[in-house]
């Protein structure tokens, strides 16, 4: 298990069915089958300090030569009455994890296990959005299975490269001028 405050690099998050969730420990046991150890094995756990309430979930894209893609994925520190891209919280932790080690169901039952609600809806066209109304949140992971960074209440699958070719072009000229 991997526990931190919301302000310390958290942990990878494994994937290994090209989605993550975003849930709140407490609403997953709910949906799942595993106790409170199993979820937090199988996950990354962060710490917080948000009252109970629902809080928007705000999804960055970016178009790249795969197409277009989640590029990460933050929770709110505001409340929100939205009734889309939200995640419920209702203790001080949450956990992100991929749905294929906590959720109940199979990928083809169509949406009537939780499991597979959750690959319909990162499926879907935009790739990420509510598990139903559970207070759950899953989408796509950008660049499909691996380990992706979660820092505080935010998870990364892409960085800008041109930014960090940006970076690295200009480190590389300041090692120069030192010489």
């Amino acid at each position: 298990m991997q526990t931190i405050s919301s302000v310390d690099v958290s942990g990878m998050a494994d994937v290994d069915s090209g989605q993550i969730m975003i849930a709140d420990v407490e609403i997953l046991a709910k949906y799942s089958d595993c106790d409170k150890k199993e979820l937090e094995y199988n996950g990354v756990v962060v710490r917080h300090n948000l009252e109970p309430g629902n809080y928007s979930v705000d999804a960055e894209r970016v178009m790249n030569y795969w197409g277009d893609r989640v590029a990460s994925v933050g929770v709110s520190k505001y409340r929100t009455d939205s009734d889309h891209d939200y995640v419920t919280i209702v203790s001080d932790e949450l956990i992100f994890v991929d749905p294929c080690y906590v959720l109940r169901g199979e990928f083809d039952d169509h949406g009537e296990g939780e499991y597979g609600s959750a690959c319909e809806v990162s499926l879907s066209s935009q790739g990420y959005g509510n598990i139903g109304d559970t207070g759950m949140f899953v989408t796509t992971s950008g660049l499909g299975d691996g380990s992706y960074p979660v820092e505080g209440l935010n998870i990364h699958f892409l960085y800008d490269e041109e930014e960090d070719e940006y970076e690295d072009e200009y480190e590389d000229e300041d090692e120069d001028e030192d010489w």
